[in-house]
């Protein structure tokens, strides 16, 4: 486990999920994110793990040890708004146990952050809290996965107003409707994984949950960004030639380059035989899929080096690799120098790939 999940997998854990929010504009907003990754990477110290999620570009999650949770979510708040002036929000997942279990626990970190009101204000929800789930069994997660990939247009309307119509409660309604975005918002990654297409109605989904001024509203434009999708992976299935699946192989890893990914796992992701796209993919882009995967990170990499003050163990951490020892083998094959000499040199001598 490259991330170092195997220190928290034997014991019980809580997942944060925390957002910055401000007054100012979006972009501005944004230009804040980096030096507020880097705090709560402070922060978190031996009782917690930090990481970004791609599907959540504009959150740091943490994992941590169950004991320092709350402790941690009160750093994260004051240091937020003592260093850049920024409320945060933060979901707190139920406390899970296990490796299996991790999965879960993110998922309800996620889930409780959605329950946030859309004010610019420091919230923390806790999703432990909650006595019981709403009616949305794993199934459902099958089910509606199944119908967007088989293009089933018929069927899916129905079955998400069903799912959301159930509900016995305002609340249970907000959980189910932030359940199902979340799942869309997952699985539309694997179609459109900067979220080109889709980010936008992503947004106005979660700002119609937080409002709920109406529930036909919600219920019809989770209808529609799931209609949207299922048309992305119509498309993906059925191209006139190669280009169509290899671009969306390549917008997948230029986002997930960091991931523990291989041939195998994204033929199987885009429906497609592993050496069938592994020919699609050297024809279309003059690589292999391993010596492209090394040339992302080694891109990013450099970009790390002479941009931030990381640790060149962080660096390789962050952009794939197991161990930093294996990480220089590979900059130096690649470059011609080891990272913390480029680093050094700040790139101006031996930086020229071989």
């Amino acid at each position: 486990m490259y991330l170092g999940l195997e220190a928290f997998c034997n014991q019980e854990v809580r997942f944060l999920s925390v957002e910055i929010r401000g007054s100012m504009s979006r972009s501005d907003l944004r230009a804040l994110f980096l030096p507020f990754r880097m705090i709560c990477r402070e922060l978190a110290g031996e009782r917690a793990l930090s990481f970004v999620d791609a599907s959540y570009p504009h959150m740091v999650h943490y994992i941590s040890r169950i004991d320092d949770v709350h402790k941690l979510a009160t750093d994260v708040q004051r240091a937020a708004k003592e260093f850049l002036g920024l409320e945060s929000v933060i979901g707190l997942g139920k406390p899970v146990r296990g490796a299996m279990a991790l999965k879960s626990g993110y998922e309800s970190s996620i889930l409780a952050w959605g329950q946030s009101s859309i004010n610019i204000e420091s919230q923390l929800i806790d999703d432990n809290k909650r006595e019981n789930d709403p009616d949305f069994p794993d199934e459902a997660v099958k089910v509606l996965n199944a119908y967007i990939e088989q293009g089933n247009e018929s069927l899916l309307q129905p079955f998400l107003t069903n799912l959301l119509e159930r509900q016995s409660s305002v609340m249970d309604f907000t959980l189910t409707a932030n359940r199902i975005l979340l799942h869309l918002n997952l699985l539309a990654g694997k179609y459109d994984p900067k979220r080109a297409e889709v980010g936008e109605e992503v947004w106005k989904c979660q700002i119609s949950i937080w409002e709920l001024t109406s529930y036909q509203e919600v219920i019809h434009q989770l209808t529609e960004l799931s209609n949207r999708i299922m048309r992305m992976a119509s498309k993906l299935k059925t191209p006139a030639n190669g280009e169509e699946v290899v671009s969306q192989v390549k917008a997948y890893m230029d986002i997930h380059y960091a991931t523990d990914m291989s041939l195998a796992t994204l033929a199987g992701q885009f429906h497609i035989n592993a050496a069938y796209l592994s020919e699609l993919f050297k024809a279309q882009v003059g690589q292999n899929f391993t010596d492209y995967l090394i040339s992302l990170r080694m891109k990013k990499a450099k970009e790390l080096l002479v941009d931030t003050g990381l640790k060149v163990i962080d660096i390789a951490h962050i952009c794939g690799f197991s161990s930093s020892g294996y990480f220089s083998t590979v900059f130096k094959k690649k470059f011609g120098v080891k990272p913390i000499d480029y680093r050094k040199g700040l790139g101006t001598e031996g930086g020229e790939e071989k």
